[in-house]
This record gives C-alpha cells, structure tokens and sequence, in this order.
C-alpha cells in the first residue's frame, strides 16, 4: 500500500517544481487584478474612530463616510489672522508641477481666495526648478504673504533666492512636515529670510 503513495508523492513534487517556459509576456490574470496592490489614499482617519490623528478633528467619524455626509471642510481662520492683523491684501502659493504638490496648493488658494485674498500661483519644476525666477515674481507681484506646498529642500531654497534678490514678504507660511530641528541649520544660508521663511 505505501508503494502507490510514495510514487503519487514524487509526481506532486516533480509537478510543483516544473516551470514551463513561456514566450513572450506572461499570460494576463483574468479577474482577479493585479498581484501587488499599493495601499490607496483614502481618508481613513477622517473616516473611523479608532484611528489616531495627531491634529485632531470635530468632524464625526462614524466609520461609513468621512466628514459631514462625505464632505471634508478646511478651515480659513489662518488666512483671515494674516488679513485682520498684518493687514496682507496679496498671498503668492508656490507648489511643484506634481500633483499631491499641485493639489494642496489649490486647497490653500482656494481658502485663500474665500478670505479675499489676491492670489499668486507659482508653480516650479519639480525636476528644475527655477526659485529666482519665483522671487522675483513675488517682487512683482508685491506678495504680502508666502504659502508653499514643497518638501523642505524646496522651501530652503526659495528661501535662499528670496534672500539673494532681497525679496521680503510679511510671512512665509510652510507646512508642519518642514518643520524639524535643523531648521536653524537649512535656513543658515537666508538668515534674514529664515526666520520669515519656514
């Protein structure tokens, strides 16, 4: 009796082992999707309540829809301290031709925009970007404030071109991803424009 099940053994081993070559592309998988999925952005923490969020929220988490019946709301109380307390009429926004980069730049000009800002979109190349060209538009646009929409090495340098041209706004706004203890440190090269800038 143990004979015939060794040998079936073997065959199941010899047939898992033996790849057939293919030519050309591999055969598509049929309605099953791809094999390696990324996880999707979503708005996961906006949506359930188990999940931490560091800047907290009031918008209701019920786990079904994120926000108030599906809708997010930003808040434009930055925007309007910039206007009743410096007095700022002009905000330039400097985003990367990316597209997470791009979009938040459109949430900012748009909060901007509700506030009764005259808004100055500035976008650079991700690849080549050219910051004395952006600085020197804020100079003739006359921008009371600066917001961006960059990683840090990005904001370092228009920083450093607003220093070279002499360029200087009221405030430049970052996001919170920029801030770190080397800020003192990015910022050497632009000390009038560091503590502005950032």
């Amino acid at each position: 009796m143990r004979a015939p099940v060794r040998r079936r053994a073997r065959r199941l081993r010899a047939r898992r082992h033996h790849r057939p070559r293919l030519r050309g592309r591999p055969p598509r998988r049929q309605g099953r999707g791809p094999r390696h999925r990324r996880p999707a952005l979503t708005p996961a923490y906006d949506t359930y309540p188990h999940l931490y969020g560091i800047y907290g929220s009031s918008a209701p988490r019920t786990g079904r829809a994120p926000g108030w019946d599906g809708t997010l709301y930003g808040g434009t109380e930055v925007y309007r301290y910039f206007h009743e307390k410096l007095g700022a009429r002009t905000a330039a926004v400097v985003s990367y031709n990316q597209a997470a980069s791009a979009a938040y730049a459109r949430l900012v000009a748009r909060g901007l925009r509700a506030e009764g800002y005259r808004v100055v979109d500035e976008q650079v190349d991700f690849a080549l970007p050219d910051f004395r060209a952006v600085a020197a538009d804020l100079r003739a646009e006359h921008a009371d404030l600066l917001f961006d929409a960059m990683d840090t090495h990005g904001n370092v340098r228009l920083c450093e071109a607003m220093e070279t041209l002499g360029v200087r706004v009221a405030a430049k706004v970052t996001n919170v991803q920029n801030w770190s203890s080397a800020v003192p440190d990015d910022y050497a090269r632009a000390p009038a424009a560091g503590p502005r800038c950032g």
